[in-house]
């Protein structure tokens, strides 16, 4: 049984700042769990600092999803995750550091099919299988997501990029991305699993696929293994204090979209589980029975 990973925030002095970020969040790359520490952790930040600070204007935490063409001048964002494809962080009024994370194809595209069937109740199937990575808009898919055309070079991607991005990463290194996020922006810490994880894995062997699909995403591969050695992030932040405030996120279970039950809990982390970086779930389940539930004030939806 899988258990809860701690992510380890930290304390800030005064009133937070928080840095306009724009995550574009290829489908199937460990984003949803990201997402979901950011939106947690800062709305509930958020709140309790409004309560003794009625003036202050808590930076937006939201997903966009849906395609539009200008967002409200008078909303201050703060941190954006889109499965839009790359260059609606332009059709806001506001200028974003850009970051994005990226997974082997081959168990991408595993994902991406099984998280298909699951949305759409379809049955899984190996001869659907290759019908879905055999479409060519499957192919690749990473790249095409950022913006560039069949038959780009590798290495003019890879530079451009590294150029515009602030933080580049692979799904791997997501646990580090999330705990180094809630660092840089003097957020509480959060307990949770994976979440949003594809179902039915074990129905289909990759070991029959993986020759053939690395062949129809050469690109995407290549991308993939060059950042995931050359890793591009937020800079490190100086010496901090360990937050007192604990976010717990139990995922709902709902094939429409991915939500969960979130709890606010003043566990010192260090004192209780010192340098562990994860629970078990009984272990979880204590800690909520001890905390105050606050899912009415998220509105977290993926």
């Amino acid at each position: 049984m899988e258990d809860y990973r701690i992510y380890r925030g930290a304390l800030g002095i005064g009133v937070p700042t928080f840095d306009r970020i724009f995550f574009y969040h290829i489908p199937k790359t460990a984003g949803t769990s990201i997402y979901m520490a950011m939106k947690a952790s800062g709305t509930a930040l958020f709140h309790e600092i409004k309560q003794f600070l009625p003036s202050f204007k808590a930076p937006k935490i939201v997903r966009v999803d849906t395609p539009f063409e200008q967002m409200p001048s008078d909303l201050d964002f703060g941190f954006v995750a889109s499965h839009l494809p790359f260059g609606a962080h332009k059709n806001f009024p506001v200028s974003f550091q850009l970051m994005t994370l990226f997974r082997h194809p081959v168990q991408r595209t595993k994902s991406a099919y099984l998280y298909e069937c699951l949305r759409q109740d379809k049955p899984i199937s190996s001869e659907a299988f290759q019908v879905f990575y055999r479409y060519e808009k499957n192919q690749n898919f990473m790249c095409r997501h950022l913006g560039f055309k069949k038959g780009e070079e590798v290495k003019n991607i890879t530079l451009y990029l590294e150029n515009i991005f602030s933080l580049i990463d692979v799904d791997g290194h997501a646990d580090q991305v999330i705990e180094g996020m809630l660092k840089h922006n003097n957020l509480p810490n959060v307990i949770m699993k994976k979440l949003n994880k594809s179902r039915g894995a074990d129905l289909i062997n990759l070991e029959d696929y993986q020759d053939e699909i690395n062949s129809l995403n050469e690109t995407d591969h290549q991308v993939y293994d060059y950042f995931r050695e050359n890793r591009k992030g937020f800079p490190n932040n100086p010496p901090y204090e360990p937050h007192p405030v604990t976010l717990l996120i139990d995922e709902t279970d709902n094939k429409k979209h991915t939500g969960g039950r979130i709890y606010m809990s003043r566990v010192n982390l260090e004192t209780e589980f010192g340098d562990e970086t994860s629970i078990t779930e009984d272990t979880f389940t204590h800690l909520k029975s001890t905390a105050l539930e606050i899912t009415q004030i998220m509105h977290l939806g993926a």
